[in-house]
């Protein structure tokens, strides 16, 4: 009998794990039919954002999520199917960004990526930062942030890896006016 519920109880618990692990990792092919993709990154790219400089609010120049990507490109770092995230979908991430975009690197796992999000404000960074920086365990997120950038992946990515990714995102230059 106490088998029974020791296997009903690691079956639920992994059933909960999936569905959790669904839930945050937001599936490469989730917004797919919202782009037109062609078969280069550069098309792609082109659907995501402007390479012109982009302005905060307050007018200042910033910097952008398209910028962000060339840099881990030229630095040599995976940054595949760009894929645009959404301020209209259902995940509960608060949809404060001026732009969000989800990066596949397929060297941890297939659907494994990071996201980065531009903001026209520091409270609007803030809140997605904090909701970010909210989980722990297993649901942990690395979290950095460059002037109006947000980055974001999983604790599930190498350290040694997320450590690449972060100082080529803190060396983007920031803008002048």
């Amino acid at each position: 009998m106490k088998r029974t519920y020791v296997v009903v109880l690691c079956v639920a618990l992994s059933a909960a794990i999936l569905v959790l692990c669904a839930a945050c990792g937001q599936n490469v092919n989730q917004h797919r039919d919202e782009i037109a993709t062609g078969d280069d990154q550069e098309s792609s790219r082109e659907e995501i954002g402007s390479t012109e400089v982009a302005r905060a609010s307050d007018g200042a120049p910033s910097l952008t999520v398209v910028q962000a990507i060339k840099a881990f490109e030229n630095a040599g770092l995976e940054c595949l199917e760009p894929t645009p995230i959404s301020t209209s979908d259902s995940s509960p991430v608060p949809k404060t960004f001026s732009e969000g975009v989800r990066c596949v690197v397929p060297s941890v796992s297939p659907d494994h990526g990071f996201r980065i999000f531009s903001f026209s404000s520091e409270d609007n960074l803030q809140m997605v930062k904090d909701y970010y920086e909210a989980f722990t365990g297993f649901l942990g997120s690395y979290v950095y942030v460059k002037e109006n950038l947000l980055f974001q992946t999983s604790v599930s990515m190498p350290v040694e890896l997320v450590e690449e990714y972060q100082r080529v995102f803190e060396s983007l230059p920031v803008p002048e006016n």
